[in-house]
């Protein structure tokens, strides 16, 4: 079993002791369409070839999402291996009632089934099953002890639900391709909203690129408005802190393998914006209602009057975090494991 291109590269090193074996290869990221890590047509020959060799050579291939199987069927056109790439198969939720109908086409024109079918006629017969990250096992812990302690406090005015809630924050790694400038934006077109509510910025996450973090603190200063950093990665009680102290979570990415903080938000109830496009791979499991969905590359005047008209609904912003964190705890690990164990069974019948 191997985790992306470089699992799939220290397993080859290793082919005389698993040659005759089933290979499983788990895709948590499609690197050759990362924008973010492709300075030059080189790296992308380099991760595509990484890539087609583990999709030609593996018995099975598992993404997160439908947008990334998409985009793997795409590469394995292009691959010398052609059809002996593995079925390819997309990590969603198996309880959503709209499974084998939503259907959705990827830049390179491929159309991908998110349910149980993905094109027999390109693809070899490997039936494509459900797959989704799970979150943490102390993450859920948290957020099932915020499920009973909050039970019932939803009521008509949304202040129980909002009474320690007074922060908008943006959890998202300090780079370019996450787009963390977008939340920056917000808080200059917002700060007079915001100062008027008594509502403050949280902005989290590890610093990846210093320079795009400088740029980001520096037009958030603009804003005038109460603002806090945390920078690095937090602990699983900081994290949860933040969440649970936030009116609002904004993920401002709008490409996305996965989207893990949405759902991690979501374990104590607070909702997330995101952008409305399935490149964002979390759009497709929190997909009847549970997030606020926004086209992010619009004017951010009007990104803006969005989520000033959500901070003034407090009763929405609550029913809708309800709805979220029933979904995101059943983002177990024993539910990611059964479903796994599941699908390496049908592979390994056929």
């Amino acid at each position: 079993m191997a985790v992306d291109w470089s699992g799939w590269h220290a397993l080859e090193r290793l082919k005389d002791l698993w040659r005759s074996k089933p290979a499983y290869f788990l895709k948590f990221r499609v690197f050759s369409r990362s924008i973010e890590l492709l300075q030059s047509d080189g790296d992308r020959r380099f991760y595509a070839d990484h890539e087609c060799c583990a999709l030609a050579n593996s018995t099975l291939t598992v993404a997160l999402s439908c947008y990334d199987a998409c985009r793997l069927h795409a590469l394995c056109q292009s691959c010398p291996g052609g059809s002996l790439c593995a079925g390819v198969a997309a990590g969603l939720d198996p309880s959503r009632e709209t499974v084998g109908e939503l259907s959705a086409e990827s830049p390179d024109g491929c159309m991908c089934h998110c349910a149980w079918a993905a094109r027999q006629a390109d693809v070899t017969a490997v039936a494509p099953s459900v797959l989704r990250p799970p979150i943490r096992s102390d993450i859920l812990r948290v957020g099932r002890t915020h499920r009973r302690r909050t039970l019932g406090a939803l009521d008509n005015a949304g202040t129980a639900w909002s009474c320690q809630r007074r922060f908008v924050t943006c959890c998202v790694r300090q780079s370019p391709e996450k787009n963390a400038m977008l939340f920056a934006d917000l808080a200059v077109e917002m700060a007079a909203f915001l100062r008027n509510r008594s509502i403050s910025l949280r902005l989290c996450g590890a610093v990846a690129d210093q320079s795009y973090a400088s740029l980001v603190k520096s037009r958030i200063a603009e804003a005038g408005v109460q603002v806090e950093y945390w920078g690095g990665f937090s602990s699983t009680d900081k994290l949860m802190e933040a969440f649970q102290t936030s009116l609002l979570n904004i993920h401002p990415s709008l490409h996305d393998a996965f989207g893990m903080t949405v759902v991690e938000a979501a374990a104590v109830a607070t909702p997330s914006l995101i952008h409305d496009d399935i490149a964002v791979g979390v759009s497709e499991v929190f997909s009847h209602g549970e997030v606020f969905r926004v086209n992010l590359s619009a004017p951010i005047k009007q990104v803006a009057e969005v989520v000033q008209r959500l901070l003034s609904r407090r009763v929405h912003l609550a029913s809708v975090g309800r709805r979220a964190q029933h979904q995101a705890l059943t983002f177990t690990q024993t539910a990611y494991q059964l479903s796994l164990s599941e699908i390496i069974n049908r592979v390994n019948a056929v």
